[in-house]
């Protein structure tokens, strides 16, 4: 049964190691930016993706690493296929990470943005929305339920909050102020 385990976990670590270095070849293969980004486009630095990229090739090669270790390197006694499960477990969450910083990006409109996420993307009009200013960023509220929040060093998000806040008629700013 490890074997069939230990196969099974190298199959699943060629597979998405494979795919994460798809990934950073397109991204390393985008036109050169500017130092902004584009006038309508929030977006997550590159850095964020690239970290989180390298760091999932490195955990799924010390995945393989500890699968494929000769028998001399290990005492018989111990099985090497439950830490490679649990190292597999923490290596996947570092893959989702990467996927959430390739696909996190805020693109916007006339008078509406589209938001586009890990699973999901929603387009917000202006009207709709709120936003609630802190030290470093805003988040932005439909209703009571909160969709995100931008820092402030990020391109264009002042563009952002100053639209939703034009937008916003003047008794719902009284109730944020109220709720502060």
């Amino acid at each position: 049964m490890d074997e069939v385990i230990k196969w099974c976990v190298t199959a699943a670590c060629t597979t998405l190691s494979a795919v994460t270095i798809f990934l950073v070849v397109n991204v390393l293969s985008w036109k050169p930016r500017k130092r902004t980004a584009p006038k309508n486009e929030i977006s997550q630095p590159r850095q964020y993706f690239l970290c989180c990229a390298f760091g999932t090739i490195l955990l799924f090669a010390l995945v393989l690493l500890v699968l494929f270790l000769p028998e001399g390197m290990v005492q018989p006694e111990e099985s090497r296929v439950p830490g490679a499960l649990i190292m597999s477990g923490i290596t996947m969450i570092a893959f989702v990470c990467t996927i959430w910083f390739y696909r996190w990006r805020i693109v916007l409109g006339k008078k509406e943005f589209t938001c586009y996420f890990l699973l999901r993307t929603r387009t917000y009009r202006d009207t709709e929305v709120r936003c609630r200013a802190f030290n470093n960023h805003f988040r932005v509220y439909r209703g009571k339920r909160y969709l995100f929040s931008v820092m402030y060093e990020a391109d264009n998000a002042t563009d952002l909050m100053w639209r939703i806040m034009k937008n916003t008629p003047p008794e719902a700013r009284d109730d944020q102020a109220q709720e502060d």
